[in-house]
Parts: structure tokens; C-alpha cells; sequence
């Protein structure tokens, strides 16, 4: 098998299930986890520590920071740059979608090591090719059990290399404490539960509930809510069930104001990446949006000095983003209409004998997955 790709992808996970529990009247988490208790008694013996807090930006750029400090506009960050260092010609791995690019920064590996190639890839010798949702129409033409089934159960628990060692186990192991906030890359050591409304699991036959494996404490949006009853946070259907940014700053707000952090947290937030799809790079209000987010964070402390005295703080983006050309311009690549003369895997297909290339679209950067040997896209321009 030969796989060929072009362009890049974007992140488009979470609407199947905002979609499913917004038509079921909402999502009730029951289950009630014990992370708490598990950060609680192994923190005792990290007492005086500095604890280390990894706020990942989805499409934060160094030229979004820049340009809304020259306006005045990022007071948080430029707090941060003149109080820390500050990397701006740091380099994204590739491909530049955020399953893989976290499963590079949890495991120190690229694709090729860590085994996520993008949010619609196909396994080698596989029957379908598999996709965690990278858009409302790819779900549907792909089912929304298959979907669901792979993003909430095989992508930490299969999909990613069981061989290689992930960042919260290597600390687990240490006996050091560990976090996240709706990392979509969280495998760890520490068994949890993902629970969906009965009406949805039962629609889709989906088992109840989803063990998965993660670090000593997981608030996964309203799947996984360990402070759900201790403190109110944005996790209903039209918040998208948890996957944003004040949610996932609430939740360590919380974690430090009770001081319950753990010795190390990564805090995934998304909303800036929605804001620049929408209106594009240039676009200032996302990064002042993220710039409040970040000091209500440092104002969960009783200063901002204790904060940056108490704790590690690291604020990274995991890609930048460029314009795309205008619709009249024709910017997109019709890759059926390319290879029309083989026969080609349609979405959510089975692969058998007679299939010879497997298309693995990823919003605007694809695999294209040579099945036979006699099939050979040398030569082509786009490739």
C-alpha cells in the first residue's frame, strides 16, 4: 500500500455528539468519578512542588500575539512574554491536525511512531477506513456509531500506539500526578468513565459506560465531569457539551482555588480556532477572547506574582493557519473527479478485491491510499 497527501486539516470532533444530545434533550452525566481523591491522597507526597499548568491554544499564532499587543489588546500575554520566554518561530509536526499533533507532544513521536495520521486515515490492511468526525457530512456518509465508537473508545484505547509510553503514564509511573481538561489525546493509567444519555447508547447500541484508561484526573466536557455537584460549569448541549474554553478554565480555576491541582495539567482550549475558520487569520477577537480566559486564570491565585511563583505555566499553540482562496477562485481539489478511472472506496464502504485507491479526507488536506500495486499515482501534478 502507498499513501499520497496534500494540503492540511482541521479539527471538527465534537459535533456528532453535540448534535445526538441536543435531538435526546440534553446530556446528564451520573457517573460520579473519585479523581479528587486520587490527586488529593498522591499529592501528599508532593508537597512544595511547583506544579506545571499546559494550556494548549488551538491555531494560537505568534503573529496574532504580536499584532494585538501592538494594539494594546493582550495585556495577559504580554504579562506572560515580559514575566517568562517567549518562542515564536516554534514549528507545528505534520500533518497539522490536533489529534496528531497532541499524540506528538504526549508521546514524543511522530505519526509514523504514535500511529494517529489525522482525523480520517486508513489502518494498513483494513477493511474501512476509520475517521473520528472531521465534519457533519463525512459522519453521516461514515455512520454515527462507527464515529462515536472510534472517537470516544479506540482512539486513546486502540488507535493510539499501546508500545508507546504517553506523557501521563510515564508520570504515573514516576508517582507523579497528572491531569486533563478535554485533551482529545489522554491516555493514561487511571481507569475513568464516559457515560452518554441511555436514549443515545441505546440508539446506537453503544455499551454503557465507556472505560477508558487516562491520567489521575479527566474532565472530559459532560462526559467525563469529576466536579460535576462541587461547582457549575458550561457542559450542556448548547455549550457543547463541555468542549470550551470556560469550561475547561473552570474547571482549573477550581483545582486551584481548593488547591487540588495536579503536579502536572494540560488544559485544551478550542474556541480560537472556531473564530479564525469563521473569520479568518487576521481576525483579533478570538486572541482577546483567549487573553481573558488566560488571566481568569492567573486571577483563580491570590496574585498573579503567587502564580507564576506557585506554578509552571506554559501556553503553546499546536498550529498556525493560512488563507484560504475565495470560492470563485476554485480552491477546492475534487479528488473523485481526479481519479474517476479507478475504482474508489466511497465513504463508510467496505474495502474488497476490486478497490483500488482509499480516500481519507480530512477538511482540506487528504490521504490518498494506493490499495494495488499496478495503481500508481506518480507523475500526477497535485501529488
Amino acid at each position: 500500500m502507498r499513501c499520497t497527501f496534500v494540503g492540511y486539516g482541521r479539527l471538527c470532533l465534537w459535533l456528532p455528539l453535540v448534535v445526538i444530545c441536543l435531538l435526546a434533550g440534553g446530556c446528564q452525566q451520573e457517573h460520579k468519578e473519585q479523581d479528587l481523591l486520587q490527586i488529593r491522597s498522591t499529592n501528599e507526597h508532593s508537597t512544595g512542588k511547583k506544579k506545571v499548568i499546559f494550556v494548549l491554544v488551538d491555531s494560537l499564532m505568534a503573529q496574532s500575539i504580536e499584532r494585538g499587543m501592538e494594539q494594546n489588546e493582550l495585556p495577559t500575554f504580554r504579562y506572560l512574554i515580559e514575566h517568562g520566554q517567549y518562542y515564536p518561530d516554534m514549528v507545528s509536526s505534520f500533518p497539522t491536525m490536533s489529534v496528531s499533533i497532541d499524540s506528538t507532544l504526549l508521546t514524543g513521536s511522530y505519526p509514523e511512531g504514535h500511529h494517529l495520521p489525522g482525523l480520517t486515515w486508513y489502518p494498513n490492511n483494513g477493511k474501512k477506513v476509520i475517521g473520528y468526525g472531521s465534519g457533519p457530512f463525512e459522519i453521516l456518509r461514515r455512520g454515527t456509531k462507527p464515529v462515536l465508537t472510534h472517537a470516544l473508545r479506540d482512539l486513546n484505547g486502540k488507535h493510539l500506539n499501546p508500545d508507546l509510553p504517553t506523557l501521563y503514564e510515564d508520570l504515573h509511573r514516576l508517582g507523579i500526578t497528572s491531569g486533563a481538561v478535554n485533551g482529545l489525546v489522554y491516555r493514561g493509567m487511571t481507569e475513568h468513565q464516559l457515560n452518554l444519555p441511555a436514549p443515545i447508547s441505546e440508539l446506537f447500541s453503544l455499551a454503557q459506560p465507556i472505560v477508558v484508561k487516562g491520567p489521575d484526573f479527566l474532565a472530559f466536557g459532560a462526559l467525563s465531569n469529576p466536579l460535576d455537584g462541587k461547582t457549575d460549569l458550561p457542559d450542556g448541549p448548547t455549550d457543547r457539551l463541555g468542549f470550551n474554553d470556560r469550561y475547561a478554565v473552570e474547571v482549573a480555576k477550581y483545582l486551584i482555588r481548593t488547591h487540588q491541582l495536579p503536579d502536572f495539567l494540560l488544559i485544551y482550549l478550542p474556541d480560537l480556532d472556531g473564530k479564525l475558520h469563521k473569520h479568518g487569520p487576521s481576525d483579533r477577537k478570538g486572541i482577546r477572547e483567549t487573553d481573558r480566559r488566560l488571566r481568569e486564570l492567573l486571577e483563580a491565585y491570590d496574585s498573579h506574582e503567587k502564580a507564576l511563583n506557585d506554578t509552571i505555566l506554559i501556553v503553546a499553540g499546536d498550529s498556525g493557519m493560512s488563507k484560504v482562496l475565495p470560492k470563485d477562485q476554485k480552491p477546492v481539489i475534487h479528488l473523485p473527479k481526479l481519479l474517476q478511472r479507478y475504482r474508489v472506496l466511497p465513504a463508510g464502504e467496505t474495502i474488497d478485491k476490486s478497490t483500488e485507491i482509499a480516500l481519507a479526507v480530512n477538511d482540506t488536506m487528504a490521504y490518498v491510499y494506493s490499495l494495488k500495486p499496478e495503481v500508481t499515482l506518480e507523475g500526477w501534478p497535485i501529488f
